[in-house]
């Protein structure tokens, strides 16, 4: 190809003129379609997880087995650090009490083993699946998604090496599981944060294609949030059966994907700024003390009472607290939901059509 194009260019220039025209730059465009593949993907990376902060801590007094803590600092912004999430990890007694879990969901291996075999690499396909969604026809939404699953990642990991907790088969080696045990901790379970991560973008997206449907579309939607949250859960008790996690890896990473889908929808929805300052984001923030967790087993039930601050076999698990939560707008962030958006509306459009 260098050689055509070499070849090419000598039979067709002719004699050299400098430029009529002039090119001119674009500063910091909101719309990243002129980009593709690595370009688009850092800018869309970085404006995700420059205000982010990790802050692990080794033991504070109600927790001596270590504490994450998931911040919004925006170093050009004019607001103070904000609290998103405080998650404590639990002791080895809770690990203990869970093995009986590992036990009998191993009964369900041959049941699970197709679901557990493609989850390994893909959790999407299961949630457009629900949504009517495809990579050919909805660029723009896997976009989002793929965008939003690397800031997740990107977090989880970090807090997962943060505690390294052991997995299951560091404590039995009846538990045998039925893949090969990852070498990362076990805790938060990174299926089951992506699971609710996941969950909850597609409700969000699930609201925008409500509006544009006849009937009764707040069944619909009431629906299609219900299949959701338990895709969620059967996704990451399926890790509890190949033996790979205990249920309160789970409960962790749902409480740790619910704050980042929840971080993320507020980014991306986050409106321009006008001639005056808008009120402080409303930020629901969990404290989840997983040693409270105790023997409790991962389930819709004890998913909702996770987001909710009820009680789970008379303890509290997680707190809820409202505290302001200034976001900065990002045009790229914009850009990067409103092409969801519009693709979600047009689609809806043709499939009446």
């Amino acid at each position: 190809m260098m050689t055509a194009l070499m070849l090419s260019r000598e039979g067709i220039i002719g004699h050299w003129q400098p430029p009529a025209a002039k090119a001119v730059s674009r500063f910091d465009t909101a719309s990243l379609e002129h980009l593709a593949g690595t370009p688009q993907a850092a800018v869309i990376d970085y404006e995700l997880i420059a205000p982010v902060v990790i802050n692990l801590v080794a033991q504070e007094a109600d927790a001596p087995d270590g504490v994450a803590y998931l911040c919004h600092a925006d170093a050009l912004g004019s607001a103070s650090k904000v609290d998103l999430m405080r998650l404590a990890a639990p002791g080895a007694d809770i690990f203990e009490q869970q093995l009986d879990y590992l036990h009998h969901y191993a009964d369900l291996r041959a049941d699970r083993m197709e679901e557990i075999d493609v989850q390994l690499s893909d959790l999407t396909s299961f949630f457009s699946a629900l949504a009517h969604f495809h990579p050919a026809r909805s660029k723009a939404i896997f976009r989002f998604i793929a965008a939003a699953l690397r800031f997740c990642a990107t977090v989880q990991f970090r807090i997962k090496h943060g505690f390294g907790c052991p997995r299951p088969a560091r404590f039995s080696a009846q538990v045998q599981p039925m893949i090969q045990t990852p070498d990362h901790g076990t805790l938060p379970s990174g299926h089951a944060t992506e699971a609710i991560f996941l969950a909850t973008l597609f409700k969000a997206m699930a609201e925008e294609l409500a509006t544009t449907l006849q009937g009764d579309a707040a069944s619909w939607l009431s629906q299609f949030c219900s299949q959701c949250d338990r895709l969620a859960v059967r996704i990451a008790v399926s890790r509890t059966v190949a033996g790979v996690h205990f249920p309160v890896d789970s409960a962790a990473g749902a409480v740790l994907g619910d704050t980042l889908a929840r971080y993320v929808l507020a980014r991306v929805q986050t409106p321009a700024p006008n001639e005056t300052e808008a009120a402080p984001l409303q930020w629901r923030q969990l404290d989840a003390q997983m040693q409270a967790f105790g023997a409790a087993d991962y389930n819709i039930d004890t998913l909702d009472a996770l987001r909710t601050g009820c009680a789970i076999n008379d303890q509290t698990v997680t707190t809820l607290t409202t505290v302001d939560l200034s976001l900065r707008h990002s045009p790229q962030l914009h850009w990067l939901w409103q092409t969801c958006v519009d693709e979600l509306h047009r689609s809806a459009a043709l499939q009446e059509v």
